[in-house]
């Protein structure tokens, strides 16, 4: 009976990463409030970059948080991730 240790099937891949306003302003080179903006949508058209709200035990507000994927996607247009 053979087991295979090395691979596991909860290994997160580095797009399934949350990250924080601060860490997605960082990696655009632009302020918070940016980040902030181009989440926001004027009822005609979607957001550049949409926040997700996660929900955490203990906790009473959400947190906001956006994907690294979609920061990658934004930077790179033209790859796929």
């Amino acid at each position: 009976m053979q087991s295979d240790h090395n691979q596991s099937p909860t290994t997160a891949d580095i797009s399934d990463r949350w990250l924080r306003c601060r860490d997605v302003a960082m990696l655009l080179a632009i302020s918070e409030r940016q980040v902030w903006r181009m989440a926001q949508s004027d009822g005609r058209s979607p957001p550049i970059l949409e926040p997700t709200r996660l929900r955490m035990p203990g906790r009473t507000r959400p947190l906001t948080r956006w994907r690294l994927s979609d920061v990658h996607r934004l930077l790179n247009p033209s790859e796929e991730i």
